[in-house]
């Protein structure tokens, strides 16, 4: 995981330092890479968004890279230069500082995130999310910086490579050795501890330690540096799939045995496993496919495509579950067709009269993407409604009870539940709450841990 992390500091790290492209656009696209497929898995199987912990912290950790950067950029160099100043070259090196002490404030400092970002996460989400996220953060708070420092540093250990070989690959050699063989003695250190806790605490600290033996041996000389493995390059790429899909194609019984299809072990694996890589890679490329088709749109027309699929998709849920009858949902739909081109009209009358468009020109787009997006949703929840009802009537007269669970809320371990997706701000403010019968003691979680560590009798 950890690896995982250092990579979002090392990429973002070296793209903001070239391309200096601090977007919301920017920003977005990121965001959509990261979560889209997610999204649909959330909302699909009912699993928690935080259970799929390395999208969030590869959300957590790319919105801290962007923001310290855009930061540094903005003040160090953007706006010098724009003044006719001296614009400081070196406004990545301040960023990664600035980076480096919000996560010893954060995560280090007693009580800071706690009564900081604890109180909106615990607020908006609950209380089990809040320790999971916390742990999870914890673990790895110093992975991005660690990769943030190989990014800029770069530059410097190629030019000393080229002017110095011999010495510089001596002594990459040397450092990269040490560091892996100080994080096996620390390793080693923390073996008797079966339940990992000792290994956790300092975990955020060395974890990254052995993929610089990697990273400055590959990177000592220009000929390794140009080479890439097509295999890893792949698995690489489609990294981010593998790990949704896995539990949902591959793995089952909570990650514990193979998915069978057939019983014969080997040709299950046969099976399994190409349905499993083809459908990562077409997911790969359908979530890339569907971000550039987004952002070629005008603003207008992203908006207008956002409001019609949620808003559709809320119609045909409520539809499908009879919690609304048909008329009605149609006749909402036709409202929320009409909305957006009402919208454009009216924004038509306040423009220029020499940069007004005609009312067709205007409204014929919008009214397209209303065919197309609306209507194919409420057909669908149209005709699942009988269906749903049938469901209702055979589980009535069979006397099977019917559980009706929040689909914002997931059950874990049969007795805690935790906030799928913020649609909800009425949260589990306690522990007590969240899992009836169960106490602070009752976690793994970082915070119980550390509580337990440092206070072994309260």
């Amino acid at each position: 995981m950890h690896a995982y992390v250092w990579q979002t500091g090392f990429g973002n790290g070296m793209y903001f330092t070239a391309k200096r492209e601090f977007t919301g656009e920017r920003m977005f696209q990121m965001l959509w890479r990261l979560n889209f497929l997610v999204c649909l898995l959330v909302l699909a199987t009912k699993t928690p968004w935080i259970a799929y912990y390395v999208c969030a912290l590869h959300t957590v950790h790319f919105i801290m890279i962007f923001g310290f950067m855009w930061i540094g950029c903005k003040l160090l160099y953007t706006n010098r230069e724009a003044k006719g100043l001296d614009a400081k070259t070196w406004w990545p090196w301040a960023s990664l500082a600035a980076l480096a002490v919000f996560c010893v404030l954060v995560w280090d400092v007693p009580k800071v995130y706690e009564y900081s970002f604890g109180v909106v996460v615990t607020w908006a989400f609950g209380a089990d999310f809040d320790r999971e996220l916390h742990f999870r953060t914890f673990l790895d708070h110093y992975s991005s910086c660690f990769g943030l420092l190989a990014a800029v540093a770069a530059p410097f250990i190629m030019r000393w490579t080229e002017q110095r070989p011999v010495r510089a690959y001596l002594t990459l050699g040397a450092v990269a050795a040490a560091l892996a063989a100080v994080w096996f003695a620390c390793y080693w250190t923390t073996k008797w501890d079966e339940s990992d806790v000792a290994y956790d605490l300092i975990h955020p600290y060395i974890s990254t330690l052995p993929l610089w033996l990697f990273v400055l041996v590959r990177g000592a000389r220009q000929p390794w540096r140009n080479t890439v493995s097509v295999p890893l390059e792949f698995i690489g790429k489609h990294s981010l799939e593998f790990y949704l899909l896995q539990f949902h194609l591959f793995l089952s019984q909570e990650a514990g045995a193979i998915l069978m299809i057939v019983p014969n072990k080997r040709l299950n694996i046969a099976l399994v496993l190409p349905i499993y890589v083809l459908t990562a890679c077409r997911t790969f490329h359908l979530t890339n496919v569907i971000k550039d088709l987004y952002f070629a749109m005008s603003s207008t027309h992203r908006l207008t495509v956002s409001a019609y699929l949620a808003f559709g998709a809320l119609l045909a849920g409520v539809g499908a579950k009879d919690e609304l009858p048909l008329w009605a949902m149609w006749l909402l739909g036709a409202a929320l067709v009409c909305i957006p081109p009402l919208g454009a009209l009216a924004a038509r009358v306040r423009a220029p009269q020499l940069k007004r468009r005609s009312v067709a020109e205007t409204v014929k787009p919008l009214l397209l993407l209303a065919a197309l997006l609306v209507p194919p949703q409420l057909l669908v929840g149209s005709a699942l409604q009988p269906i749903v009802r049938a469901g209702a009537a055979a589980n009535a007269v069979e006397d099977i009870p019917e559980e009706v669970p929040d689909w914002d809320e997931s059950v874990v371990d049969d007795q805690c539940h935790m906030i799928t997706v913020p649609t909800s701000l009425l949260p589990t403010n306690s522990v007590a709450e969240a899992c009836p019968g169960s106490d602070e003691s009752s976690f793994n979680g970082w915070r119980s841990s550390v509580s337990d560590m440092h206070n072994p009798n309260p």
